[in-house]
């Protein structure tokens, strides 16, 4: 699961795991950028990657661990998290 998914660190670090042919869960408020860099890893890298939206920035704690809790289930597991919110990338 990676947090601050849309841009900066956290494309960047999808775009590295995904690499690596690991299967993503992104998390970012830009939904638009979010869903156009899981189209672009999707097709490039042959992987698997859920998105959820949510603003971290202006989220509380029940709405951080719902947002978890939605990330992995009995299917999907998770393994590593990188919470790169407002971290810019350049």
């Amino acid at each position: 699961m990676i947090a601050g998914a849309s841009v900066g660190m956290g494309a960047e670090f999808a775009t590295q795991l995904a690499a690596q042919k690991l299967n993503l869960v992104l998390v970012a408020r830009r939904t638009d950028e979010m869903q156009t860099l899981v189209e672009k890893l999707t097709s490039t890298y042959a992987i698997q990657a859920r998105t959820i939206s949510l603003d971290l920035s202006h989220s509380d704690a029940a709405s951080i661990c719902d947002c978890y809790d939605g990330a992995h289930d009995e299917q999907h597991v998770l393994k590593q998290q990188s919470l790169n919110a407002k971290i810019p990338y350049r």
